[in-house]
């Protein structure tokens, strides 16, 4: 199941350029200018058989980028040819001053378009920073060197995999590992604070670069244990108290969560505490709702995963924060990982649906979202009108999407809950019958829509079945003539819909056909949960896929 990519979810897909780790001779950078027309001089000066003086030259071409990361001042930088140069300093000289003035540099020419930074990775560069980045301990060389690579990857799928096979996942988790545990307070290890900005700076930029190091579109599978390290890695720096922080640690955990979906060695091998699980639900509560969009959609990949983790979620207060987040006048983007949240949750054990079902919030932003989006229905005409009053709805499109998670919900909770939770929902929610056949009478739904919401009705039926002698759910459905009110869109369609028909209509006289009909129902394949992921494909949108149906490591 596909959708547009999420507007904020475009942070995942930016690089960084590196203006502010250092400040060399900072009174110079001030009052002076670097001009283009010197830049030949700078060349020579790096062509020097002297360090300072190689290293003279480095800097002001570091100085000429720094005062403006354009495409066209990287341009100018590449027509030198000095690539070569630059890769000597990177690859055989053992002075840290000169890779790390050269890391720089290459990770401001990595901001710029992917066609340079293409030219770079075919002159060798990307070769020679993981030689660079294997040549020294020194910290901020590493540092500088895994922001260059993080720059490289957004561009290039291959050496994501590059990284991931020399180990580069692991190595740049344990430096932020060991950057976010200088910086957290003694007397509290999982809370980051303040005291020192360079140190902070260091630990927002190794975030960065590991969260962005963590795309996919390779078989990341084959790399499950860097992946655990690195989830360990952000999970600690998401305790910091600096949003730039947190965030950023939420978007690699969410990525990470979104590649291992399909692979049940990274989940066998994560061990998550108890208070990673408290810490994103207190961001949940007390953040802005402008910033929680990278928290819920790490609490949504990681409720697609074991039940063990949507019940620990559950069991610190998950419920009662995601109520808020489904209301009609939350963000959209919200709101979608929300759903696909409670989706989630009603995909996995009978304990969890029951904790949902004791929610009425939950309940009722789910009935509120059974429409067809910016539409009304018409209950005399028995067709739905298309609204063109002020909607507090930003895009139709994403309602769209939204409107497909709440039948997923329904679908998951009709599979998934216990014959007496369903009876109890179809009780005290007795609209829910009515609301699923009035969205079948829209005539332009789409036909995976139509197949959902039939499969929801003949489960319904089925399941209740069992429960009444004549079942007062199909009494409702009877009501209706849904032969005549509802359009097939297909073959299919029509004979599910046929199904539904006659079971409807024995179910109200408990047909001796009714056992018959429910056991020829099974051919239809109804009925079936599933829990899903927001994935990041290789070209950054982002889309809602399938996950696993009842995972139960």
């Amino acid at each position: 199941m596909t959708s547009t990519a999420d507007s904020s979810a475009n942070d995942l897909s930016q690089k960084l350029a590196n203006l502010s780790i250092r400040h060399f001779d900072y009174i110079e950078d001030i009052y002076r200018e670097i001009m283009t027309e010197d830049l030949n001089e700078y060349k020579n000066r790096i062509n020097s058989n002297t360090i300072q003086t190689c290293l003279s030259g480095l800097k002001k071409i570091r100085k000429y980028l720094n005062q403006d990361v354009s495409v066209d001042r990287i341009q100018n930088i590449l027509d030198l040819q000095i690539l070569d140069v630059l890769k000597r300093f990177l690859e055989e000289y053992d002075n840290n001053d000169l890779k790390y003035e050269t890391s720089w540099i290459i990770t401001n020419l990595a901001f710029g378009a992917k066609k340079q930074t293409e030219y770079l990775l075919a002159q060798g560069i990307g070769d020679a920073l993981i030689k660079c980045f294997y040549s020294t301990n020194n910290f901020d060389v590493l540092l500088q060197t895994a922001w260059a690579l993080g720059n490289i990857v957004v561009d290039s799928i291959y050496y994501r995999e590059v990284l991931a096979q020399f180990y580069l996942i692991d190595s740049i988790a344990n430096l932020l590992m060991d950057s976010s545990k200088r910086n957290a307070s003694e007397y509290n290890i999982h809370s980051l604070t303040e005291r020192n900005e360079e140190e902070n700076e260091k630990v927002r930029t190794l975030t960065w670069t590991l969260a962005n190091i963590c795309r996919n579109g390779y078989d990341t599978c084959l790399y499950s244990r860097q992946f655990i390290n690195a989830y360990h890695a952000l999970s600690f720096a998401l305790h910091s108290e600096e949003e730039s922080i947190w965030s950023e640690a939420c978007w690699g955990l969410s990525r990470i969560l979104g590649n291992m979906h399909e692979c049940p060695e990274f989940f066998e091998g994560l061990h998550i505490s108890q208070n990673h699980y408290v810490r994103l639900i207190d961001l949940l509560r007390n953040e802005h709702m402008g910033n929680i969009l990278p928290v819920l959609q790490t609490i949504s990949n990681l409720s697609s995963g074991p039940n063990i983790h949507t019940e620990r979620l559950i069991s610190v207060g998950l419920l009662d924060c995601l109520s808020w987040c489904m209301l009609p006048n939350t963000p959209s983007s919200e709101r979608r990982n929300a759903f696909l949240t409670v989706a989630n949750i009603c995909a996995g054990s009978e304990d969890c649906v029951d904790a949902l079902l004791n929610k009425p919030a939950i309940l009722e932003s789910i009935l509120d979202h059974m429409v067809i989006p910016a539409h009304v229905y018409d209950s005399t005409l028995l067709k739905w009108i298309y609204s063109s009053s002020p909607s507090i709805y930003i895009s139709v499109k994403t309602e769209w999407i939204i409107f497909n998670e709440t039948l997923w919900i329904l679908n998951n909770m009709s599979a998934s809950a216990s014959d007496k939770s369903l009876w109890v929902l179809l009780n005290t929610y007795p609209t829910i019958i009515h609301s699923l056949i009035n969205i079948l009478q829209y005539p332009k739904l789409y036909h995976s829509s139509q197949l959902k919401v039939i499969d929801l009705l003949l489960q319904m039926l089925r399941r209740t079945n069992k429960i009444y002698t004549i079942n007062p759910f199909a009494r409702l459905m009877s009501q209706y003539d849904l032969l005549e009110v509802i359009t097939p869109n297909s073959s299919e369609v029509h004979d599910k819909l046929n199904a539904l028909f006659t079971l409807s209509k024995a179910s109200t006289e408990h047909d001796c056909e009714v056992a018959g009909i429910a056991n020829a129902l099974e051919s239809f394949s109804i009925g079936q949960s599933m829990r899903r992921v927001v994935q990041y494909p290789k070209d950054g949108s982002v889309h809602v896929e399938d996950a696993i149906s009842h995972l139960t490591l």
